[in-house]
């Protein structure tokens, strides 16, 4: 039964994929939306030709004009649960940042031009996310459970009313192209942060002091030309002779973290420590470098390398796709 189950799910993904290819944008029309009677609306069929077999069997205009105006607004739920659909744009928007072992959240940009109602959001075996209304634009969030480190494919998004009265469910499985990178867990682990920070140092001092900092270094005699704003004028008006503040920056050796120096139970609690490292130090505006088994990031700093770090932490060993 679950090799049957498996080949159907297969081959279903693969006839979506063909006939519906992931794109950015996805507008819902005629082509892709699937509509369907759902159980009220089978037993509510039922009971309209229960009615109208009653009424011609004992000759009764009244019941079965009761089962025609029955049908009649079957048919216009039919219609009307298409339209609640048709003609709502998707655009997947900007994913953050998402770490393993904690939950990950996307959003979708919905547009409409008229107001539409009762809907429900959901990835695959995924919670699913209700929204009353859209009317212009929603932004609407989509929780998936935690996943593993690594490249992962959402795959397809689906959105279902049963809008007005139950009797149809219209549903569209739309691809987003939703891809995202999770970024190992990141743990806290001091001894490693020490271990790390003297091991990129090497034979470096600990640090350089450059002028122009925040510090307070001391008392120079004024000579010509330097800017009055750092004069000593307490000591000035004290008649202690014109002296000039000096202040110095304190500025770190850059780091570099390498995995194989790092101790840890296993391969993935190494990965969470460096991740966490790799936060820490972009937070203090650190320069560092990253080593892991020979793949390099050279020395910088700033959001965009902690980024490209993390991904290199995420997608080593191949990660879990």
């Amino acid at each position: 039964m679950n090799i049957l189950k498996q080949w159907f799910d297969k081959t279903w993904q693969r006839w979506l994929k063909q006939r519906f290819p992931g794109q950015q944008t996805v507008t819902l029309d005629r082509s892709n939306i699937f509509i369907f009677p759902t159980v009220f609306g089978c037993c509510y069929v039922l009971l309209c030709l229960l009615l109208f077999l009653l009424g011609t069997n004992y000759q009764n205009n009244l019941i079965v004009l009761l089962s025609m105006l029955l049908i009649s607004v079957f048919l216009t739920t039919l219609l009307k649960c298409y339209q609640n659909l048709a003609g709502i744009e998707l655009t997947g928007l900007e994913r953050g940042e998402h770490f393993a072992q904690q939950p990950l959240t996307v959003y979708c940009q919905l547009r409409a031009k008229k107001l539409r109602h009762g809907f429900v959001f959901n990835y695959k075996n995924q919670s699913q996310t209700l929204l009353d209304n859209i009317n212009n634009e929603n932004k609407v969030r989509v929780d998936i459970g935690p996943k593993s480190r690594g490249n992962h494919d959402l795959g397809r998004l689906t959105i279902a009313s049963i809008y007005p009265l139950g009797l149809f469910r219209a549903w569209s499985h739309v691809d987003l192209s939703h891809q995202v990178v999770v970024f190992p867990n990141p743990l806290p682990h001091q001894a490693e942060f020490v271990a790390i920070e003297q091991a990129g140092r090497k034979d470096h001092s600990s640090a350089t002091n450059l002028p122009a900092g925040d510090d307070f270094a001391g008392l120079n005699a004024f000579r010509p030309g330097e800017s009055l704003k750092h004069v000593a004028w307490k000591r000035v008006a004290q008649g202690r002779g014109m002296y000039t503040k000096h202040f110095e920056q304190q500025v770190s050796e850059p780091q570099w973290l390498d995995l194989d120096q790092i101790a840890g139970n296993s391969l993935e609690q190494k990965l969470s420590f460096l991740c966490h490292i790799v936060n820490d130090f972009s937070h203090l505006n650190v320069e560092f470098g990253l080593n892991l088994a020979g793949k390099k990031l050279a020395v910088s700093s700033g959001n965009n390398h902690r980024l490209q770090a993390l991904t290199m932490l995420a997608n080593h060993g191949g990660g879990h796709d």
